[in-house]
């Protein structure tokens, strides 16, 4: 959000996948780094409750709902002027059909491509139509270099105190044999925020 999309004031923010660990993260990061609106998406009513209602983001909606576009049509008529994708699929081209001129597109993950069998899975995303509205699609891996880890307990502690962030996570207990179901339950989407599995107390 801050070094790839550069969010800033005024940004109209599109979250993928906004309820896992990576995404409940990234809508607050936009919204204390001052974006306008930010909208998320998720797989279920009571996750978009959350996200409203606990985590802060201005809109949400069910990406099973009705076709994606449709709902970044209503909820940000203007356009979006910054994606963090963790899904790919349907919900990046609907992103790139509601963008606005210039957007920035940080590309975190692509679920869509990558769970589920092969012939359910969307194709890799054509980027005709992002270059012809001038988009810029940034994929990135984040290294964690020591001035990184610094800027961001920084903020992340400064955000806390002023009750401006939460942070969304999941204990899931049972010890190590607990973990591989955990792993299933999370791919499925059965969480919400970062995931753990205690192993000894």
């Amino acid at each position: 959000m801050s070094e790839i999309a550069k969010t800033g004031a005024g940004d109209v923010v599109f979250v993928s996948g906004a309820a896992g660990g990576v995404g409940s993260l990234a809508g607050q990061i936009a919204k204390c780094r001052g974006a306008a609106k930010v909208i998320g998406s998720a797989g279920s009513q009571a996750k978009i409750d959350y996200l409203v209602d606990e985590l802060g983001f201005d809109a949400a909606f069910d990406y099973r709902d009705g076709p994606v576009l449709d709902h970044l049509r209503e909820l940000a008529p203007e356009g979006i002027t910054v994606f963090f994708d963790n899904v790919g699929g349907e919900q990046f081209d609907a992103a790139v059909e509601a963008a606005a001129p210039r957007a920035r597109f940080a590309l975190c993950g692509a679920l869509a491509t990558q769970i589920g069998d092969h012939e359910d899975r969307f194709p890799e995303p054509d980027l005709t139509a992002a270059a012809a509205k001038g988009i810029e699609v940034l994929p990135f891996s984040t290294y964690h270099t020591p001035e990184q880890i610094a800027a961001w307990t920084e903020h992340f502690s400064t955000w806390l105190s002023e009750d401006r962030f939460v942070f969304p996570h999941t204990i899931v207990e049972g010890g190590l044999s607990a973990a591989p179901q955990a792993l299933v339950s999370l791919l499925k989407g059965n969480y919400k925020g970062n995931v753990s599995v205690r192993v000894a107390d």
